[in-house]
């Protein structure tokens, strides 16, 4: 009923896969935490520097004290801590979609 098409992939070699096969995302929710030990953050490095540093990403985390919390907030990130609110949600889509030219 939000207008999206929600993509999940698993880590950070799922995501590149994705974008190498042509997947143009308009936003991105990505765990801060992901499996093997990758970092969000590497995700986020990697969508602004094939969609520019304006590319709207939310990192989503349970750790809200951890050390790569503080770091994705030093970085000017948007951190929200998990649960997330559907709310929350809705207002970064919705100014991610806003900033559509």
């Amino acid at each position: 009923t939000w207008g999206c098409e929600p993509r999940a992939f698993e880590g950070v070699p799922g995501a590149l896969a994705a974008l190498d096969a042509g997947f143009l995302p308009d936003a991105a929710v990505v765990d801060l935490r992901l499996a093997d030990g990758d970092s969000g953050l590497e995700v986020v490095e990697t969508l602004r520097a094939r969609f520019g540093a304006g590319f709207p990403v939310v990192i989503a985390t349970g750790d809200a004290g951890a050390e790569r919390t503080v770091e994705a907030r030093a970085r000017g990130l948007t951190v929200m801590i998990k649960p997330v609110r559907p709310v929350q949600l809705r207002a970064f889509l919705g100014r991610s979609f806003s900033s559509d030219d």
